[in-house]
């Protein structure tokens, strides 16, 4: 999503850093939390839409987690989340003391890098794996290692995004297709523009805490991607409507 923040908030002089248990900062993630129960509840039906690895990955952490782990995941996320609602100078430091301290938080970064999810093609994306796929040596090398593994790794790919094609003959979505469809949707819906960095990123923000990369983006799945993220948009709009409706905390 795009990145936003409280327009009360702009950076002053007369303004502190802000730490996540700012009492505006606890406000926000009350807002946040019910916004995540309300996803969580539904089965994650956007997420699950994402064409993002690291959001399969996401849910696939998610899904082992017990009703109150899960809970106590989602209270971790909305605190975290609250704070990119403020500019950038006043959160400087809040958002890593918040991830070194939660305990939901150090637990699900040490779950991503396990090795359930470092193996497996359902992980990497499409074009990483169909260069290991299309590399004789990579393949011999992925067999050997997974000789070692006590587990069976996600080689699944997504449907949604593939349609069942094997990845070597999925065609991604280029570029300039991809900029195209970008610069229609925000013309339209906010007459903005995506921030750029070097290599043509494109960065948006998440209520989710998570690097966002949509390496499943295909010539097939591309505009109806860009949908949802008009769709995100929107969403992100009517938090942030809800944010401003709320009472200033003392």
């Amino acid at each position: 999503m795009a990145s936003a923040y409280w327009e009360p908030m702009q950076p002053t002089s007369r303004h502190a850093e802000i730490h996540a248990d700012d009492p505006l900062a606890v406000a926000i993630a009350a807002l946040v939390r019910i916004e995540l129960a309300n996803k969580a509840a539904a089965g994650f039906p956007t997420l699950s839409r994402i064409p993002s690895s690291r959001i399969i990955k996401l849910l696939d952490y998610m899904a082992m987690l017990s009703e109150a782990e899960l809970a106590r995941l989602l209270d971790a996320k909305a605190r975290l989340a609250a704070l990119n609602f403020f500019p950038a100078p006043l959160i400087a430091a809040a958002p890593e003391q918040l991830r070194n301290a939660e305990p939901a938080l150090l637990r699900q970064g040490d779950a991503l890098q396990s090795p359930a999810f470092s193996h497996g093609l359902g992980y990497f994306g499409l074009r990483m794996s169909r260069m290991m796929l299309n590399d004789p040596e990579n393949v011999a090398h992925i067999a050997q290692v997974r000789a070692t593994l006590g587990f069976t790794p996600r080689d699944d790919l997504p449907d949604a995004f593939v349609g069942g094609v094997d990845v070597r003959h999925v065609e991604t979505a280029k570029a300039p297709l991809l900029r195209k469809l970008l610069n229609q949707m925000l013309r339209t819906r906010l007459a903005g523009k995506p921030e750029k960095r070097p290599g043509g990123e494109l960065v948006y923000e998440t209520l989710w805490g998570m690097d966002t990369g949509w390496r499943y983006l295909t010539e097939e799945n591309a505009a109806r991607s860009i949908d949802l993220l008009d769709h995100l948009l929107l969403s992100l709009a009517g938090l942030l409507q809800r944010i401003a409706a709320q009472p200033m905390p003392n």
